[in-house]
This record gives structure tokens, sequence and C-alpha cells, in this order.
């Protein structure tokens, strides 16, 4: 989700072959609520997560917290 980014998101993310992205783009800047909003509705996929430009993250970060999100949500929905 790009919410109006003046860097070179859309550049990076047409770097990545990969049918699983989305690249989603807010024309006029709409602040994080709205962007996490619009993320939210247009996800087709059981867990999302948010990364913020500034959050530096280690592969391993994001497969933990997969591993915790099924294990604690197993046998609950998860709020959408």
């Amino acid at each position: 989700m790009d919410d109006e980014s003046n860097d070179n998101t859309a550049k990076i993310v047409w770097q990545f072959a990969d049918p699983s992205l989305t690249y989603i783009r807010h024309e006029k800047k709409k602040k994080v609520v709205a962007a996490h909003n619009t993320s939210l509705n247009s996800s087709r996929r059981e867990l999302v997560r948010f990364i913020c430009s500034v959050d530096l993250w280690k592969q391993e970060m994001l497969d933990s917290e997969v591993l915790l999100a099924k294990k604690v949500y197993k046998s609950r929905p998860f709020i959408r």
C-alpha cells in the first residue's frame, strides 16, 4: 500500500516477479488508517502484517509471527 509516497516504492515493488504481491497506490495522501483499511479490504490472504517504511525486518521475524498467529488463532477465525 503506497499512500502517495515520493520515494521509489513502485520501482522497488515491480522489481519482484512475485504474483502474490499486489501494488496499490493512493493518488492522494489519505494517512495511515485509510491506507490500512485499503490494504485490508484488498487482501486475499489469511494473514496481513503491516510494515512501515521505517521498519527494519529480518526474515526470521515474520516467520515467527506467522507461526505464533497460526497457533494462537488456530481455533478462532481472524478478525477482519
